[in-house]
């Protein structure tokens, strides 16, 4: 019941437990749970560090789908003749080039990311 109430209260994984308190005071079943405070501030911690694990997991998701859908761009980018890459090909001599093609992917992902993927891509040419 109290991570549901931390839940309702929209506690992040930023939040102290002083801050959660004041907020989950106010919740009318915060009156019915009879545990010894310090039982509480475990199960809060224990609630933080899911929803950590949770944030880490969705940013992992996230890297990942932005990841894919840059090797897809850089695909299109090479199958439709817009851009030609080879394995001399270097980042910053056709991220221009890339960028024109679809800005908002380009964009989706990290400048260092865009590099470190783009060599894989050209390393993935170099074995095929």
């Amino acid at each position: 019941m109290l991570k549901d109430m931390f839940r309702d209260v929209g506690a992040t994984g930023t939040w102290k437990w002083q801050d959660v308190l004041r907020n989950i005071k106010m919740d009318e079943r915060y009156k019915y749970i009879n545990m010894p405070m310090q039982e509480r501030k475990q199960i809060f911690a224990d609630y933080l560090n899911d929803v950590k694990q949770e944030d880490r997991a969705n940013q992992q998701l996230k890297k990942q789908r932005q990841r894919e859908l840059f090797l897809a761009l850089l695909d299109e980018c090479q199958e439709t003749g817009f851009v030609k890459f080879s394995v001399k090909s270097k980042y910053f001599q056709v991220s221009r080039k890339i960028a024109q093609k679809d800005y908002q992917k380009f964009m989706a992902v990290d400048e260092r990311d865009r590099d470190e993927i783009f060599q894989d891509y050209i390393d993935d040419l170099l074995k095929e």
